[in-house]
């Protein structure tokens, strides 16, 4: 089974590529998706996501980490459950965890990779897509997107862009470790127009999946 993690600060673009991914999976390769939003997929793990949103929720690192875990607990177990053929297309994972909780946070990433093996070792994702972005740009780029749906920003989305910028240093160290237990994490530029960005999405799924590779082979055959 397939399974793509998208990975980036709020406003990078990541939920953009996913899509885009998503239309040419399901166009060109004529295979199934699932999109997991990370908490999410499940009626318990979209309650538990209303939790870790609210701003007006005071929640410590450990806390969020404990339940983003049970939250992904709940999203493998449904996609155990998923035809074989699916491609699992996931906004957010472990990744996220490790940035927000741990290199932001207090947690230990011992505990985060122990929780994760533990209870959400399966499936497996196939590879991860950092889309990197300014954070000044992926913040107007939020408050843009949320005055438009006439929504309020959560919990993350409120932190100042001194936050923000180091959160994207945070990203930058959780792409350079944990290869022992995760696999690769390719970044790529977000700030360039999404049909550029979206080509090189294809190119580095290519490269990292011998199955995406050979599915999109069979296309000119």
């Amino acid at each position: 089974m397939l399974f793509f993690v998208f990975e980036g600060i709020d406003g990078s673009g990541k939920s953009t590529q996913l899509e885009l991914f998503k239309q040419f999976v399901e166009e060109k390769l004529k295979r199934p998706t699932f999109y997991l939003r990370d908490p999410g997929a499940t009626e318990a793990s979209t309650a538990i996501r209303r939790i870790l949103l609210d701003p007006k929720l005071p929640l410590t690192p450990l806390g969020q980490t404990l339940l983003f875990t049970a939250a992904r607990c709940e999203a493998c177990q449904l996609i155990k459950e998923l035809d074989p053929s699916t491609i699992i297309l996931a906004d957010r994972w472990v990744w996220s965890t490790l940035a927000y909780q741990s290199e932001m946070g207090s947690v230990s990433p011992d505990l985060i990779k122990d929780l994760h093996l533990q209870y959400c070792r399966e499936p497996e994702p196939t590879m991860c897509f950092l889309i990197d972005c300014d954070p000044a740009i992926a913040g107007q780029r939020k408050i843009d997107a949320c005055q438009k749906a006439n929504m309020p920003r959560d919990r993350f989305e409120l932190k100042p862009l001194e936050w923000r910028m180091e959160l994207r240093s945070a990203y930058e160290r959780v792409a350079g470790r944990y290869y022992d237990w995760l696999p690769m994490m390719y970044k790529i530029d977000g700030e360039k127009p999404a049909d550029v960005v979206a080509a090189y999405v294809r190119s580095a799924a290519t490269q990292g999946s011998n199955e995406f590779a050979q599915a999109l082979a069979q296309l000119s055959l």
